[in-house]
């Protein structure tokens, strides 16, 4: 998941107690429409609810650490911004540039980007090993947003019911499984019995968008 600046200026007015729409965009200098979009994205990505004009934070530990994280330090916000969080989330664990770009797909001149910003506020460093990480020492808070958010990625997904289990996701697919029958394409065993095989499954697998898939997509979920 990305995070873009206007989202997150958002989420650090809320921090800050301002969370009326109207007030949060002259607050920003920005038009209230784009501030709705912010706030509609916001609600799809679980940062936040809409209530009377209000707007007001999900009450999850990723989200109450980030907004405890923007009003400390109001300036990480370009470091969080846009491939910020998936490049600082794969530092959980140490990783060369090479393995930060085989994990998160990015290009590695965005990565470098990123990784500058987050030394130049010793958010990153690297170890005996010339491998980066997240700095601990100095950003305990950062990395326990980064660790409490990707425990919610990997369990948690707003296009799924809360019942399912996630086996692989990104912004634009969804492999899990789920004991209902829902709107969305088989796959994995759940789709063998299109090649003539019928298993007796306990769960049912799935994929999403839902379409046609290929015999090799099958196979590899």
């Amino acid at each position: 998941m990305h995070l873009s600046e206007i989202e997150l200026k958002v989420l650090e007015q809320i921090a800050q107690g301002n969370t009326e729409i109207n007030k949060i965009a002259k607050e920003l200098h920005r038009d209230i429409s784009r501030i709705y979009r912010a706030k509609d994205t916001l609600a799809n990505k679980s940062f936040l609810d809409l209530a009377d004009g209000t707007l007001i934070p999900k009450k999850t530990t990723h989200v109450t650490i980030l907004l405890q994280l923007l009003t400390k330090y109001p300036n990480i916000v370009g470091l969080l911004s846009r491939s910020g969080l998936t490049i600082l989330t794969a530092l959980l664990i140490p990783k060369t540039v090479s393995e930060i770009v085989k994990e998160t797909k990015l290009k590695k001149s965005i990565i470098y980007r990123k990784i500058k910003q987050a030394t130049i506020i010793s958010a990153v460093i690297k170890n005996e090993n010339q491998q980066y990480v997240i700095n601990e020492k100095i950003w305990t808070d950062l990395k326990r947003f980064l660790e409490e958010y990707k425990k919610f990625e990997e369990t948690t997904d707003s296009r799924i019911p809360a019942n399912s289990i996630i086996y692989y996701k990104n912004d634009k697919e969804i492999i899990f499984s789920n004991k209902e029958k829902l709107d969305a394409a088989h796959t994995g065993f759940s789709a063998y019995n299109q090649f003539s095989l019928k298993l007796l499954l306990p769960t049912i697998y799935y994929y999403l968008p839902k379409k046609n898939l290929l015999k090799k997509d099958i196979f590899v979920h």
